[in-house]
Order: structure tokens, then sequence, then C-alpha cells
């Protein structure tokens, strides 16, 4: 059996360590990937929390009447005398 040079595995070691290098940048990629999108969330929660809570009746309502003319009937209403006359 013929004796294998010591530069073939040198090529292995190295496929080896490229591979090693390769891995290592992607799962450093994800971890900053992961924290930038937590701190994105965390920038979002602290934007709804400073948000004013929406009032539940509004100023500008308060004044109006409870009972509000039905606009539709009327037109119709009105329509309907004009095509009689």
């Amino acid at each position: 059996m013929p004796r294998r040079s010591g530069a073939e595995y040198r090529d292995v070691g190295a496929w080896v360590v490229a591979g090693i290098v390769l891995l290592a940048c992607w799962a450093s990629l994800a971890s900053v990937r992961r924290r930038a999108a937590r701190r994105e969330a965390a920038a979002k929660a602290r934007a709804r929390a400073r948000r004013q809570p929406v009032p539940l009746v509004s100023a500008n309502v308060r004044g109006q009447p409870a009972h509000k003319p039905d606009i539709w009937r009327e037109e119709a209403e009105v329509a309907a005398r004009d095509e009689r006359a």
C-alpha cells in the first residue's frame, strides 16, 4: 500500500477550518439579527407604553343629540316627492 503524503491531509484540514469559520460567521450573524429583533420589539413596546390612551367619549361628540337623523331616508323621501310632483 503506497504511503500518502502529508499534503493531502493538509487540504482536508483547510476545508475543515474553512467550514468551522463559516459556521462561526453564520452563528454570529444569526445572534446579531436576533438581538436586533429583540431591540426593535422593545422599542415598539416602549412606544406603545408612551402612547396616550384613546378616550372613550370624545369632547366633540358630547354635545350632539342622541338621535341622529337618517339622511338617506330623508333624501329618498324628498326624491319620491319630487317624482310625484
